[in-house]
């Protein structure tokens, strides 16, 4: 069986584009993080299907734990211009 077809979400007028400029994020680092964004999101929607998920953590507390993640690591690469370390 070959593998579904990816739709890979367009950047002009996208809805994680809109959510990434939230975070400061540019133009020219845009690709990079809906592409890292889209990547986690999939992994693990790829693993709770395939019922990936073994070890004794609940995959929902997980599901938190790397939204949490993201978020942490987006606020600091990209911190807003009334934040800015410095």
């Amino acid at each position: 069986m070959p593998d579904a077809e990816i739709h890979w979400p367009s950047l002009d007028g996208s809805p994680y584009a809109g959510q990434m400029r939230g975070y400061g994020i540019g133009d020219t680092e845009m690709n990079h993080a809906i592409r890292t964004l889209w990547c986690t999101i999939h992994g693990y929607a790829a693993l709770q299907a395939a019922d990936g998920f073994q070890w004794n953590a609940d995959p929902d507390e997980t599901f938190d734990w790397m939204i949490r993640f993201l978020d942490c690591g987006l606020r600091t690469m990209c911190p807003p211009a009334g934040n800015a370390v410095g």
